[in-house]
């Protein structure tokens, strides 16, 4: 703030000084035009049209404006040409204050606003000679039109900025960056390529990144965590206890067309990971919300296979869901089932012989 106060002084103190030294240097002299102002407003006086005059071609505002300034100038007791400079000096200043916020506003330099309108405005001859000795109202319809543009770009800002939720863009960006660039990117489409190609190259870009997502889920491999009820992921707890011969497999996505081969090599390569101790070979089936026809195969695929190495499939969760499934496609699972993981583990445990695990939903041994 005093950065910009600073600016505006040495912008306006120079370009007054300026036309200062310039009307103390051509003292009263003036253009026809200021002649031609001061007829009208005789005209005006005398009850006449102005324009009768035939010296008068600038809009009906400009000459409200002299009539007000030779009102100003009796009153004070000035010749109306030096009120009429006054006029255009002050009406000079305050384009020089808009023009330098609206281009701040817009993010301009403001060490080149400030050059821009000393060498412009304040020290233009060309600007000095229109106020001070012409009389000019160009100053006066340039404030006018800047005015207009400040007053437009304030109303497009502002609405743009009502339209940017930023506050759920911080929520994206928390929760998943690329769906924060994915918003990003539908928003400057908007601007640049219109609503509908912009919705619609989003949308697009949105289900490619479901696909993908999807079509390579994470797959997890389930232990016993001591002090924690359940089954969890051995790779976010590496204290987790797992049994010899038995792998708790967890696939985090329908089984369908587009990651069906993916599901069979996950299945395929931690069974050999496993080596050749393997048995049960558990799948978790609550994230398996459905399974398409290239599921069905993959998954037979994975029966047979495994049934080759002499590794029993088995699948945890969902047990009448997926029964009733079958039934009413008249399949013939290749499969055994338990109606939970834990029913499952307990299950290899006891058919198994194997050592007691620490169960901690219960604290005691399973």
């Amino acid at each position: 703030m005093r950065g910009a106060i600073r600016d505006l002084g040495v912008v306006l103190g120079a370009a007054w000084l300026a036309r200062v030294a310039f009307v103390v240097a051509i003292g009263d002299a003036h253009s026809l035009d200021v002649d031609f102002w001061r007829t009208a407003l005789a005209a005006l006086d005398q009850g006449r049209n102005p324009y009768e005059t035939g010296v008068l071609n600038w809009p009906p505002l400009w000459l409200v404006v002299i009539a007000a300034v030779d009102a100003v100038a009796g009153f004070l007791g000035v010749a109306f040409w030096t009120a009429l400079r006054v006029y255009l000096v002050l009406v000079e200043s305050a384009l020089v204050v808009t023009l330098y916020v609206t281009l701040l506003s817009f993010g301009a330099d403001r060490a080149a606003v400030r050059r821009a309108l000393l060498v412009g405005i304040a020290l233009n001859p060309v600007a000095i000679i229109l106020v001070c000795q012409h009389g000019n109202s160009d100053v006066q319809v340039g404030l006018l039109v800047t005015l207009a543009v400040a007053a437009l770009g304030a109303v497009l800002v502002t609405a743009a900025f009502s339209l940017l939720d930023v506050r759920t863009l911080k929520t994206f960006y928390q929760v998943d960056r690329r769906e924060f660039a994915l918003s990003l990117l539908a928003t400057l489409g908007v601007a640049t390529v219109g609503v509908v190609p912009a919705i619609l190259v989003a949308v697009i870009l949105a289900l490619l990144r479901f696909v993908r997502l999807v079509s390579r889920p994470k797959v997890e491999i389930l232990g016993s965590v001591p002090g924690l009820p359940g089954l969890h992921s051995i790779d976010r707890h590496p204290n987790a206890a797992t049994i010899p011969g038995l792998v708790l497999f967890r696939f985090n996505a329908p089984i369908v067309f587009f990651n069906a081969p993916f599901f069979k090599r996950s299945v395929l390569e931690t069974a050999e990971a496993a080596g050749p101790a393997l048995k049960w070979f558990v799948i978790d089936m609550i994230p398996v919300t459905m399974i398409d026809i290239t599921g069905v195969q993959a998954a037979a695929d994975v029966i047979e296979t495994l049934r080759a190495r002499g590794v029993v499939l088995i699948a945890a969760g969902r047990e009448t869901e997926w029964r009733l499934w079958a039934q009413s496609r008249q399949l013939k699972s290749g499969y055994r089932s338990f109606p939970t993981l834990r029913a499952a583990f307990n299950g290899y445990r006891r058919e198994n012989r194997s050592p007691a695990v620490a169960d901690a939903a219960s604290g005691t041994n399973v």
